[in-house]
């Protein structure tokens, strides 16, 4: 398996760690994710959403608009796609996602390097 695909393993037992409230698995996942977050630079982000880091994770966020490299995804990241349907968990950690984008100092990061627009569609 690539290191991305490893990566993506990793989240998943995040995500149930979390869920469960397995506290010393979701210690062990998110260690191996901080430690190979180049791997997956958005996966990062989304582990630190699951396990409600929003500093951290606004720290990231800013990182990866900073980069150059990183730039293109983390906008389009933080766009504002139609909403589709969403179960009560997805509701939440979306809430998670909204606030960590709304903070004043990632919002000047974004309006430094692009912006955030509304789309009527889907998410890709």
């Amino acid at each position: 398996m690539s290191p991305y695909g490893f990566m993506q393993a990793e989240i998943v037992r995040l995500d149930a760690a979390v869920q469960l409230g397995d506290a010393e698995q979701t210690a062990k996942s998110l260690d191996y994710i901080r430690e190979h977050r180049t791997d997956a630079p958005r996966t990062y982000q989304q582990a630190l959403v699951l396990v409600h880091q929003s500093d951290t994770a606004a720290d990231w966020l800013i990182e990866l608009l900073e980069d150059r490299d990183q730039r293109a995804a983390a906008l389009l990241s933080v766009q504002d796609f139609a909403s589709l349907p969403k179960t009560l968990r997805q509701a939440e950690l979306g809430s998670v996602r909204r606030a960590i984008v709304a903070r004043p100092d990632v919002q000047e990061v974004i309006q430094k390097v692009g912006r955030i627009e509304k789309y009527n569609v889907g998410a890709p």
